[in-house]
């Protein structure tokens, strides 16, 4: 499979953004090394070559070989602590510290409105630090290459976690209850 995925054309190697789809697709090239598996079995396929293997990655809500993908470019971004270029809002602001970050994290939460304990989306955190504090929160500038494995490490273990809920993923605020049930982010063709 990585093999295939480095010889793939610009016209060619952009597969559908959702698992399943992904698969279907490549079920469809009738590509040799997946003869014979099934469909669920291809989409563990996918799967693997997301989250463990690093053969694919995302790109404007699209796969794409890992080498060619925004997830790259922002794990290279995370080891060198810099902003990724096209991963969102480009910087006009100045960039959140990590002392900022912990601080903003708290306020936001603390100013969510009515649920204890509070909760948000996690897919509007950075446009909250942007609107109401005046900085740019980026997770690769920070050393992270996702938004959601910065806000689940040991440095914001004692204000928020990240739980599963029915609509997506959203940050809970840890210090006014004991709920630290975070789940695992999977990695998401999002801006996050």
């Amino acid at each position: 499979m990585a093999a295939y995925l480095d010889g793939l054309q610009d016209d060619e190697m952009f597969l559908p953004g959702a698992r399943y789809s992904c698969a279907s697709a490549l079920t469809e090239r009738r590509l040799p090394f997946l003869v014979g598996h099934s469909l669920g079995q291809v989409c563990h396929i996918v799967q693997l070559a997301i989250s463990q293997r690093k053969l694919l990655g995302y790109l404007n809500g699209t796969l794409v070989p890992y080498h060619r993908s925004l997830s790259m470019r922002k794990e290279q971004s995370a080891l060198w602590q810099q902003p990724c270029i096209g991963a969102g809002a480009e910087q006009a602001m100045p960039l959140a510290s990590i002392e900022v970050a912990r601080a903003g994290m708290r306020e936001i939460l603390q100013a969510a409105p009515g649920i204890k304990p509070a909760a948000m989306p996690l897919s509007n955190v950075k446009r909250l630090f942007r609107y109401r504090l005046g900085v740019e929160l980026s997770e690769t500038a920070l050393g992270f290459s996702k938004l959601c494995d910065m806000l689940q490490n040991e440095l914001f273990a004692d204000i928020c976690a990240i739980r599963l809920d029915w609509n997506g993923y959203v940050v809970v605020d840890v210090s006014s209850t004991n709920a630290t049930d975070a789940a695992l982010c999977d990695e998401q063709p999002s801006a996050t």
